[in-house]
């Protein structure tokens, strides 16, 4: 059994020492499976730090600041509409419901 699977390292050490397992096996080119079973870890275990691992390497969106801008009569409803996704919200939505859908919206 793989060090990473003991209970005498710390948190941030098992952290840690997954990153690098899950940058060897990305460069591996081998199935999970097989550099599991190579390596002496748990297969679940390597699956999970590996979709954490490119979960962190997504970049960020953020939002910009849309200043200077004519101002717009606004509507009773805000739709955004990408390909067949089509979100309505009431135009006094709350800014952190509004945040949440568009950070939801644009992972689409």
């Amino acid at each position: 059994m793989h060090r990473v699977h003991t209970t005498n390292i710390s948190r941030a050490e098992r952290r840690s020492l997954w990153d690098e397992i899950t940058q060897d096996y990305l460069s591996s080119g081998e199935s999970a499976r097989d550099y599991s079973e190579r390596h002496g870890l748990k297969y679940d275990h390597l699956n999970y730090y590996v979709s954490s691992y490119r979960r962190k390497q997504k970049p960020v969106t953020s939002f910009i600041a849309l200043e200077g801008l004519p101002r717009v009569e606004c509507s009773s409803t805000i739709e955004l509409s990408t390909g067949t996704l089509s979100i309505r919200l009431p135009s006094n939505v709350s800014l952190l419901t509004l945040e949440a859908v568009l950070k939801r919206f644009l992972a689409c």
